[in-house]
């Protein structure tokens, strides 16, 4: 849907290169790329702790031209949304794959 949005104001049609992996860790990844619209990061950082896990999402970005920072005000409307919606679906399949009976 992003895609079909972004075009008639002239930001380029992303693709899974947005997240390409810049760096990790045991623990981090941070992903993002340069676009001529904005340079964007996310880093997701897991942290094991005594109640179970606790995750933490970082995305700054930096707009690069008036359609970016246009841009980015209407994602910091929906933004949070998104990312819990990921989060929760991410933790739910998680759960789903551990509890699978392991094929032999």
């Amino acid at each position: 849907m992003r895609n079909r949005l972004v075009v008639p104001f002239g930001i380029e049609r992303g693709d899974e290169s947005a997240f390409d992996t810049i760096t990790r860790t045991d623990h981090e990844v941070l992903l993002g790329t340069d676009a001529g619209h904005l340079d964007f990061r996310a880093g997701v950082l897991v942290e094991p702790d005594d109640d179970g896990t606790t995750i933490t999402v970082s995305t700054p970005a930096t707009p690069q031209s008036l359609a970016g920072s246009a841009y980015l005000a209407v994602v910091r409307l929906v933004h949070p949304l998104v990312v819990r919606a990921m989060l929760r679906h991410a933790g739910r399949r998680t759960v789903a794959e551990r509890d699978l009976p392991m094929s032999r």
